[in-house]
């Protein structure tokens, strides 16, 4: 996303939730995991708020942090150990000048698959050492489901900086 187009945080992300629930129209359903939990959930309160025709016929929410106080996890508490200063200072960082949204300050997607990786660290050691069994005895099936899990999983992205510490602070 180029500086230029502006910023992005949790409030256009909701916003842009209620565009694209609006476009779909009526009756849709709709089902989130993980981290986009929180944007739909206000998303579609705002718009019952708002008595939009296009409120959604149903909401599934899966493994997110609707109220992270309740059953707290590492993340959470690794989130609220540190100031959100902390946070701009050590973890986010500005594109450089020869890619693409240069300029814009960033989570980094390394930082992110890092900090996914190391909750289960040896989980994942114990999957790749499992893959390489798998490819040396040639079960290249039950070596494919695990690349496929990893070609999902790896696949990260930088998220701009305001969107990540909005997060932070309103949801962790």
């Amino acid at each position: 996303m180029p500086f230029e187009a502006g910023h992005f945080d949790m409030d256009d992300y909701i916003d842009y939730v209620m565009e694209f629930i609006n476009f779909i129209g009526p009756n849709v359903h709709t089902m989130v995991v993980c981290q986009p939990t929180v944007p739909l959930l206000a998303a579609i309160n705002l718009m019952s708020e708002s008595n939009s025709p296009n409120v959604p016929s149903s909401m599934i929410l899966m493994g997110g942090p609707i109220d992270a106080r309740k059953n707290p996890t590492a993340v959470n508490e690794f989130a609220q150990s540190k100031s959100l200063e902390w946070f701009c200072q050590m973890v986010t960082m500005q594109v450089p000048s020869n890619y693409p949204g240069h300029g814009r300050k960033v989570y980094p997607g390394f930082c992110q698959l890092a900090g996914f990786m190391s909750l289960n660290l040896f989980r994942h050691i114990d999957s790749h050492l499992e893959l390489w069994q798998s490819l040396l005895n040639a079960d290249y099936k039950k070596a494919d489901h695990t690349i496929k899990f990893y070609d999902e999983y790896l696949a990260g992205m930088d998220m701009p900086a305001e969107f990540y510490l909005q997060t932070i602070d309103e949801v962790f």
